[in-house]
């Protein structure tokens, strides 16, 4: 079972690592990771506590913890409708992290007709008010070139995914620059001379460059 919390009142990464760290201690919990950036506790268990974890946060400092059992319904977390026929709707979005990729879906969503938009680079999300319906949004925004998450946990999965392969990335990355720099930091130093130096350096550029 996996639930996700977020969490008011985290302003750091150290705040994080001390939310996580505790968390991982209440009876039942298998895994938990914090996203900082998204404000959010990942959690891992059989049997979830969400009161005995809501505790646990709050006794580490002026934290707030609050689970998000909401419904979801194709990726979508459902919010108190406004008046006449429009709603609120909350999109998750891959790929939304950045200012460029929130003018491009709000350049799309806005072509529907639709003018309250509130996007969220942080978090992934685009909350939308509006009468059209939640299909032609979604059809709009994977027309821009973006995916809408379809469950809560694609979410998280979606974000670790994310974050390994970037862990990937700079292992190889070192792997292959440590090497040059070593060459470097001789050269400067001693009257070491490695022939075709300047080759190597390039050769030795191009995965970090172009393929991790």
């Amino acid at each position: 079972m996996k639930k996700t919390f977020k969490i008011e009142g985290m302003t750091c990464a150290s705040c994080a690592g001390n939310i996580e760290r505790a968390v991982k201690k209440v009876k039942g919990i298998k895994n938990a990771s914090v996203n900082f950036v998204a404000k959010k506790l990942y959690v891992e268990g059989e049997n979830i506590p969400n009161e005995e974890i809501k505790k646990t946060v709050s006794k580490i400092g002026d934290y707030k913890a609050s689970s998000e059992d909401e419904e979801y319904s194709n990726g979508i977390k459902k919010e108190e409708k406004t008046s006449g026929k429009e709603q609120t709707t909350t999109f998750t979005v891959k790929g939304l992290d950045n200012p460029h990729c929130s003018m491009t879906v709000e350049k799309a969503v806005k072509k529907l007709g639709i003018e309250k938009i509130d996007i969220n680079i942080n978090t992934h999300k685009a909350k939308i008010t509006s009468s059209v319906s939640k299909d032609k949004i979604i059809r709009a925004i994977k027309d821009a070139g973006y995916e809408v998450l379809r469950e809560s946990e694609n979410e998280e999965d979606s974000e670790i995914k994310e974050m390994n392969h970037a862990k990937k990335r700079m292992f190889y990355s070192w792997i292959f620059a440590l090497p040059v720099g070593v060459l470097m930091i001789l050269e400067m130093f001693t009257k070491l001379k490695v022939p075709y130096i300047d080759y190597i350096y390039v050769l030795a550029a191009i995965p970090v460059l172009f393929i991790f």
